[in-house]
């Protein structure tokens, strides 16, 4: 329910009992203001179901035959935003703290059977995915490409994206031997954007 031109443009509301009766009527008055319901069930629901669900079952399927074998790395894909959230990624935000939680409560469970479990916390990567949030910034705010990716560059002290390579370079050097210490770190690869 978005409105073409009004006094809220570019803002959001959040009406609970909108369903019916007055509630109704001030989510659709919002709406011709210009307001809108940003993150819907299905863009919810979708998105826990991938980043959280996917990586539970993952980890299920994998974790029996590695305690089994008495060694084992796993190595979950979270994000920085998993760590301190980020506007307009409510539902990625959520499903990224939870794949933290997920990391640090299986690390525990398996720790005294060989197999670690960590989380790789990327910030903003030079990936089609980033692409997708230049358009949404440029949809958001007005900006424009240059400025949009411009201001994801800028949330890095480096001043730049970080590379796919980076953030796989980290997941190798966890699998070593060496790093068997390394259990249940949400580990930042983000140019010290982040750091704890």
């Amino acid at each position: 329910m978005n409105g073409q031109q009004g006094r809220l443009n570019g803002r959001t509301a959040l009406v609970t009992g909108a369903g019916r009766g007055i509630g109704k009527e001030v989510a659709f008055a919002l709406a011709r203001e210009g307001a809108r319901w940003k993150t819907d069930d299905e863009i919810w629901r979708t998105t826990i179901e991938t980043n959280l669900s996917g990586t539970f079952y993952c980890m299920r399927e994998a974790l029996g035959p590695m305690v089994e074998h008495r060694w084992g790395r796993v190595i979950n894909v979270a994000s920085v935003a998993g760590k301190v959230g980020g506007p307009y990624i409510s539902a990625y935000t959520a499903s990224k703290h939870g794949v933290l939680g997920l990391t640090k409560s299986a690390a525990l469970e398996v720790a005294r059977h060989g197999v670690t479990v960590n989380a790789l916390c990327p910030g903003y990567v030079d990936t089609p995915m980033t692409d997708a949030t230049v358009q949404t910034i440029m949809e958001k705010t007005g900006k424009s490409e240059p400025e949009a990716r411009q201001h994801l560059e800028s949330l890095s002290p480096q001043q730049r994206l970080v590379t796919c390579e980076e953030v796989a370079f980290m997941a190798v050097s966890l699998t070593f031997e060496e790093a068997r210490g390394i259990n249940g770190q949400a580990i930042s690869i983000d140019g010290g954007g982040v750091t704890s």
